[in-house]
């Protein structure tokens, strides 16, 4: 299991220079979720928003490993 974080907003309007924007929300966010995680859970963060390309290849990338490793065991 995984958990992709996008670093740069979760939405159009919570992105950074949109309305929602606030810098310290996905920053408090990160320590709440990184404090509380399982250990069996990986934790990838990417540097952009959630409905960038970027994002978009990164969730694709960690899908990508989860199976290969599932195939592997």
């Amino acid at each position: 299991m995984a958990l992709v974080v996008p670093l740069r907003g979760w939405s159009y309007i919570g992105q950074e220079g949109g309305p929602l924007w606030d810098p310290e929300v996905p920053q408090a966010l990160r320590r709440v979720v990184r404090a509380q995680l399982p250990a069996s859970v990986r934790y990838v963060e990417v540097d952009c928003a959630i409905n960038e390309a970027g994002f978009v290849r990164a969730v694709q990338g960690v899908f990508r490993e989860m199976l290969v490793e599932e195939v592997r065991s």
